[in-house]
């Protein structure tokens, strides 16, 4: 069975920059095929949110923003899981 707090044996320094870019990669590809979704289905193909160059930036930010987060979490709060599964719900009914 595995361990839900098994990200206290990874290394941060690899852990982190590794779940960034997955991460990053991950969502520009289910971001890129909703813009053609959107784009099929009319969309402008020059509409800037719908660009590769218009879903990067915001992309890397947010998702930056929720390693940084994390980890602050991690280092700070007795149960980092526990801390979460209270503040993403949250964030994600406030943005």
């Amino acid at each position: 069975m595995a361990n839900i707090r098994s990200y206290r044996n990874l290394p941060t320094r690899i852990a982190l920059p590794t779940a960034l870019v997955a991460s990053v990669v991950a969502s520009l590809i289910v971001e890129l095929i909703i813009a053609a979704i959107a784009h099929g289905a009319g969309a402008y193909s020059d509409f800037q949110p719908l660009t590769f160059g218009g879903l990067i930036g915001p992309t890397v930010l947010g998702l930056l923003t929720a390693v940084v987060v994390w980890e602050l979490v991690r280092r700070r709060a007795g149960d980092p899981v526990a801390v979460m599964r209270r503040l993403v719900p949250i964030v994600v009914v406030l943005s």
